[in-house]
């Protein structure tokens, strides 16, 4: 990138953050925040789970049943 000085510097560029998924159905999870894995070891227990049995790990869906 070129800065408004004139010099060429790089632009680190952080890879994508993904949605975490249903263990079973492969389908997103809703309520979780999307983070690289570092990112998530860093986030409160709030961000990373919801209020339910198995939240995180299996969607609303898969619990039901």
């Amino acid at each position: 990138v070129r800065t408004p000085g004139g010099k060429l510097v790089y632009q680190y560029l952080k890879k994508p953050k993904k949605i975490p998924r249903c263990g079973q159905c492969k389908d997103k999870l809703r309520g979780i925040q999307p983070a690289r894995p570092m990112e998530r070891s860093r986030m409160c227990k709030r961000k990373k789970t919801v209020k339910r049995v198995y939240g995180g790990v299996l969607c609303h869906k898969c619990v039901k049943e």
